[in-house]
């Protein structure tokens, strides 16, 4: 009897994903819509507060579409700054419900936080959630825990510590994988994205 050949070691060649650029965050988008769509109902089931109208999972699904049709026309699609900037734009558009406009914020947020960086590394990710967290509780007059705030918010510390503190290597990183812009055409608020105009709007109460 033939001697059984040892199964084949399966191994992964590929390089670890150091840095995102806008292709990645638009993949990452596209599957949290995906998410979305699958399981809006079970999130809608979900809902309870501050009234269980039983909508939060359908409304969070349809702000993330206006999100993802922007994006994948951003002026820039190789860049992270310009596909969460169109992303946070389109969400600012198409925002229904109080968890969509919250939604809308974190995105705003993330952009904020990645403004002028072409790539982000994970400092980079982790600061923008950061920044995703901090724009969105500003947004609701009565922030309530165990929402979609406190989501953002330990997801903000759990990449902050996976993150690690920031490198040399990755400093410069950053730093480098910036726009240039030139300082006499800079304008004064680049960093905000094109959602700026909500940050005078306050969502009354966070939803789940």
């Amino acid at each position: 009897m033939p001697a059984t050949k040892p199964a084949p070691e399966l191994s992964v060649l590929r390089e670890p994903l150091r840095e995102i650029g806008g292709e990645q965050v638009l993949a990452g988008l596209t599957s949290a819509l995906s998410w979305l769509e699958a399981n809006q109902q079970e999130i809608n089931d979900l809902n309870v507060f501050p009234v269980p109208d039983g909508d939060t999972g359908s409304n969070m699904y349809l702000t993330l579409r206006s999100a993802v049709e922007e994006a994948r026309d951003a002026p820039t699609p190789e860049a992270a700054d310009s596909v969460l900037a169109a992303a946070a734009h389109g969400s600012l558009m198409g925002a229904r419900g109080n968890s969509g406009v919250i939604l809308s914020q974190i995105l705003r947020g993330f952009a904020q936080g990645a403004a002028q960086r072409v790539h982000l590394d994970a400092n980079g990710v982790a600061l923008a959630i950061t920044e995703a967290s901090a724009v969105a509780y500003r947004a609701v007059m009565k922030p309530t825990e165990g929402t979609i705030l406190t989501v953002v918010r330990d997801a903000a510390a759990a990449a902050a510590a996976a993150a690690g503190p920031p490198t040399t290597s990755g400093w410069f990183s950053t730093v480098w994988s910036r726009k240039p812009t030139p300082p006499s055409s800079a304008p004064r608020n680049s960093s905000r994205c094109s959602a700026t105009p909500m940050s005078s709007m306050r969502v009354g109460s966070a939803s789940r």
